[in-house]
């Protein structure tokens, strides 16, 4: 069986080290230019090691694994707001997303010049992959935050899909033109949808589900629409902070998971489970048949071994109910997490894991 992974992972330390120096001003810009390409390059070769078919940058050149990517479209520009002591002690810091216009695709974008730095290091010898935050992460980031944000430009929705599915075709017809054949979808909006309270938050913000489905289904569809058929486009859905999706609540009928599954017309649908909930595998009846699937069983956030006999009942019943699919296997998440110290997480162990998962494969 073929493994897979959601394409982050954590820098070498040397890299961190190098951040933390140009904060404190002991290093200048080039330096830290050139800790990061070498930071990417480290990265790069460890994937090739671990025998990868598809290989991302890391994210290692990304603040946020989504602002970085709205804050470079055209119409979007990034504030930074540094004050504001009313409601805490401390001073606030953060950056905050304005239009400076409409949205539109920028051909220039940083992450076209990334790719071409991942595209040349490999030089050929395994496939890159880029990742982007799923369009319906923009759309319900815009929808849900102060109405003034949009201000008099998009008085419909209707034009903000347009305009939001606009500029992410441009951008994967430029990474196509820049080489690009890969392309995954990070997307945390579905899976939050499964969940009872957050949907029931969207509702009572005066916010219509079952039209906000039918939006992202045709937003995502949109978006890929006119791709060249050799762009390979995957679909990595998560629930956020808790990863795992509330799959049990899409026996609903209302559930955006029977949409999104049966219509959206990507390739790869990359899907975390827990593995101790076998029924939650009944998710999977909503896919066409064909479809491939990365089941994802490992969990990317932990330095500890995984359940390696669960984990191998578990996608074999996947293959035995659903074999009309076509599967693979991948942990649950990506590897980098800001709160990696915190759960003990160091460079090496992103590499066991994905040794642990490549043993697992070889076995299944």
């Amino acid at each position: 069986m073929k493994y897979d992974v959601i394409g982050s992972y954590l820098p070498p330390v040397e890299f961190l080290e190098a951040k933390e120096a140009y904060e404190a001003g002991r290093i200048s810009a080039d330096d830290l230019k050139n800790a990061e390409d070498k930071a990417v390059s480290t990265v790069i070769e460890r994937q090739l090691e671990a025998g990868l078919g598809l290989i991302t940058s890391g994210e290692v050149r990304r603040r946020f694994w989504d602002w970085d990517f709205y804050f470079n479209l055209e119409g979007i520009t990034r504030e930074r707001v540094d004050s504001g002591r009313i409601y805490q002690d401390m001073e606030s810091f953060t950056d905050v997303m304005r239009f400076a216009g409409r949205i539109g695709v920028n051909k220039e974008h940083p992450f076209i010049a990334n790719f071409k730095y991942l595209d040349r290091v490999l030089d050929g010898r395994a496939s890159a992959l880029q990742t982007l935050p799923s369009p319906s992460e923009l759309y319900l980031r815009i929808l849900t935050s102060d109405t003034s944000l949009g201000g008099n430009l998009y008085p419909e929705p209707e034009c903000l899909l347009s305009d939001i599915a606009g500029a992410y075709n441009g951008t994967l017809k430029a990474l196509y033109e820049a080489g690009c054949r890969n392309v995954q979808f990070d997307d945390t909006v579905c899976g939050r949808m499964c969940d009872f309270v957050f949907l029931k938050g969207l509702i009572q913000g005066g916010i219509d589900a079952i039209k906000l489905q039918n939006d992202i289904v045709n937003l995502l569809n949109a978006s890929i629409e006119g791709i060249p058929s050799d762009m390979n486009i995957s679909l990595y859905m998560s629930s956020g902070p808790t990863v795992v999706p509330e799959w049990r609540s899409t026996s609903m009928p209302d559930n955006i998971m029977h949409k999104v599954l049966a219509e959206v017309k990507v390739g790869t649908f990359m899907l975390p489970f827990n593995i101790s909930r076998p029924e939650d595998l009944s998710v999977l009846s909503h896919l066409p048949a064909g479809k491939s699937v990365a089941l994802g069983v490992i969990n990317a956030h932990s330095p500890f071994p995984d359940d390696v006999a669960m984990v191998k009942e578990f996608v074999r019943e996947a293959v035995r109910e659903y074999p009309a699919l076509t599967f693979s296997i991948s942990p649950q998440t990506g590897f980098k997490v800001s709160s990696y110290a915190m759960r003990g997480l160091l460079f090496e162990d992103q590499w066991n894991k994905i040794a642990e998962l490549k043993s697992i494969a070889a076995e299944l």
